[in-house]
C-alpha cells in the first residue's frame, strides 16, 4: 500500500510538472517603461504649457499661401504659451517676474534657408517646398531661436503665430504637412 501510494504521489507530481512546464510556454512578457523626475522640496522650476491645446491644424490653400517671412493674420493659427513658476515665491516667478527668462524654439529646420519648422513627412503624400513659420508680433522667428519673454507685455505669457509659407527656392506642391515644435525656457 505504501509503494502503490508512493507511485500514485510520484506520477501526480510529473504530471503537474509536465503540466506547469506547458503552461510556461505560452507565458508571455511584459515591459513597464517607467519615467519621472526627482527634485529639491523647494521646487523651483519653471513650466510652460498650452493651455487646453496639444496640437494644431493648419490648412491653406496654395494659390494664398504666403512666401517665406510674410505675415497674414488671416492664415496663421496663435498658440498663447504659459510660464508659471510652482508658487509665487518660487525662483521661476522672481525671474520672470524680473525679466529673466526666454523661450527657446527649436524642431527640424527647413531644407531651404532653415528659418521655417520643416515638413517631417517624406511619402508620396506629402507637402513639398512647404515650411511652418513661427511669428510674434507680426514678425518671423526663426526656428532654434529665442525670444525673451518681456516682449509681451504680460508676464508668463507669450503669443506666438503659426503659418504655412511657401519656402524660398523651392517650388511648392500641395499635400500633407506634419511639424514639430519643442519650447523651452532660457534662464537669462
Amino acid at each position: 500500500m505504501k509503494t502503490k501510494f508512493s507511485a500514485i504521489f510520484w506520477c501526480g507530481l510529473l504530471a503537474a510538472a509536465v503540466s506547469h512546464n506547458a503552461t510556461a510556454a505560452t507565458d508571455t512578457a511584459a515591459t513597464l517603461q517607467i519615467t519621472g523626475a526627482v527634485t529639491d522640496s523647494q521646487n523651483d522650476d519653471c513650466h510652460i504649457d498650452f493651455g487646453n491645446m496639444t496640437s494644431i491644424n493648419l490648412d491653406t490653400r496654395l494659390d494664398k499661401m504666403m512666401p517665406e517671412g510674410v505675415y497674414n493674420g488671416a492664415q496663421a493659427t496663435p498658440v498663447l504659451i504659459y510660464v508659471r513658476g510652482d508658487n509665487p515665491e518660487s525662483t521661476c516667478t522672481q525671474r520672470i517676474n524680473n525679466h529673466q527668462i526666454a523661450l527657446k524654439f527649436t524642431g527640424i529646420p527647413d531644407s531651404a534657408n532653415g528659418q521655417t519648422l520643416g515638413n517631417t513627412l517624406s511619402d508620396e503624400n506629402a507637402a513639398q517646398g512647404i515650411g511652418v513659420e513661427l511669428f510674434h508680433d507680426n514678425k518671423s522667428v526663426p526656428v532654434n531661436s529665442q525670444l525673451p519673454l518681456t516682449n509681451t507685455g504680460s508676464m508668463g505669457n507669450m503669443e506666438i503665430d503659426l503659418q504655412m509659407v511657401k519656402l524660398d527656392g523651392q517650388s511648392p506642391a500641395g499635400g500633407q504637412i506634419q511639424s514639430n515644435l519643442t519650447v523651452e525656457v532660457v534662464r537669462l
